[in-house]
């Protein structure tokens, strides 16, 4: 249990020596490199949104795009047996983008 307290509460991932939580992490990542690299992401998620539909033939909102980008995340997780820190910052940052788009 301290574990998980260290990770989602501060401290960062154990034994990785960073201060800040995962939350923290993925904030910042989202609202700074990830937005220098693709732009903001409401318009990057619909542009996504509009090719998932187009290929699978039915709507797919920029929501949608989002809860299934940190459904693929969660699937990495698993399979890392959740020790992908990765996995853990971009999952939580998918979910925080949802407010935003």
């Amino acid at each position: 249990m301290e574990a998980i307290e260290k990770v989602f509460c501060g401290g960062g991932y154990p034994g990785d020596g960073k201060e800040k939580s995962v939350f923290t992490e993925a904030e910042d990542l989202i609202h700074g490199q990830r937005a220098k690299d693709y732009g903001k992401a409401a318009a990057s998620f619909h542009h996504i949104a509009e090719l998932w539909s187009a290929y699978l033939g039915y709507i797919v909102s920029s929501k949608d795009v989002a809860v299934m980008m940190a459904l693929l995340k969660f699937s990495r997780l698993q399979h890392s047996n959740f020790e992908h820190h990765d996995s853990i910052v971009d999952a939580l940052g998918y979910i925080g983008l949802i407010d935003e788009i």
